[in-house]
Formats: C-alpha cells, structure tokens, sequence
C-alpha cells in the first residue's frame, strides 16, 4: 500500500541512472547543491518525478537530500503507485522520506490520504499523519495517523478512528 513514494525512492532511487530535463539548472560546487527549476522531470528505472523545483544536496552522484517541492508528482510504473504531495524530501543514505502537504497516494487500487508522511526504510514503515483517509474497494476508514508495516502488509489506524466495510 504506502510503498509509497517513501520506497520508492528511497529504494530504488539510487539503483541505476538518472535522467533529468527542467527549464533552468544551477549547481554550486562549493555548496555542493543542484537545483533544477521549472518542468522538473527525474527518471529512473520505472519510476518518475515531477515537480516545478528540485534539490539535490551533497555529492552530485550521491546526493545525501533531495527536495521536490512546489506540488509533486511521482509514479511508479513497477508497482503502480502514484504519490501526490506539495513537498517530498528524501534522505537516500538513511533510507528515510518526508512528505508534507496534502498528501495522496494511490497504491494498487487503495487511496490513502494526509497531511503528512513519513518512511523508514530501515524498518520498511511508513507512517501518515493528520486527517488520514483510507479507501479502498467498499471499505472507507479515517484516523488520526495510519501506520503501515510494508514486510507483514499490515495496516494500523489511531486517533478518532471511524470507517464503514461494505458487506456482501
């Protein structure tokens, strides 16, 4: 479900070539930044981001950060998942991603939606946050966070949990 974009590319991000295209590009070596603005598009293998600005922080072939901002886009053909959210900050070294603002993500029929996200690769969790909606197929759910434990495809919901299951 949330193989969001949290694994996405906090995993696969850093298997195999990039490819990048946007209007403007500006790398400060001494800073040790890249930022690419305008019709910012990422490739990699089967995944894609867009956004209107991207960071790259740390050595140009292996960034410690990358923040897309502006209203982001990222789908992963693999696993047909798309993520939505107005910022995403990845941490690839630690395997860890931040997303904040309205964050959606559709993942294999289910929707779920926050305000914001959190992975943690290491563990393979992923954590929502704030006003979380979960949808999937007659089955409607909302708390307050939703965690989800990706190695047992275990959902959890806490805080003001309400729903309703379509019964057959």
């Amino acid at each position: 479900m949330i193989i969001l974009f949290f694994i996405i590319f906090a995993g696969n991000l850093y298997s195999s070539t990039i490819t990048v295209s946007s209007n403007s590009a500006s790398w400060d070596r001494t800073k040790e930044v890249l930022v690419l603005k305008g019709n910012v598009v990422l490739k990699r293998g089967p995944l894609t981001l867009k956004a209107p600005i991207v960071q790259l922080k740390g050595q140009i072939d292996k960034p410690e950060k990358i923040i897309a901002s502006g209203g982001v886009f990222v789908l992963d053909k693999e696993r047909n998942a798309k993520i939505k959210a107005e910022t995403i900050e990845v941490f690839p070294l630690e395997k860890k991603a931040i997303c904040k603002g309205d964050v959606s993500i559709n993942y294999q029929g289910r929707i779920i939606s926050a305000k914001s996200g959190y992975y943690e690769g290491i563990k393979n969790i992923a954590k929502l946050t704030g006003s979380c909606t979960l949808e999937e197929e007659g089955k409607y759910f909302e708390g307050d966070i939703i965690k989800y434990f990706l190695d047992e495809e275990r959902i959890e919901l806490e805080g003001s949990v309400k729903g309703s299951l379509l019964v057959k």
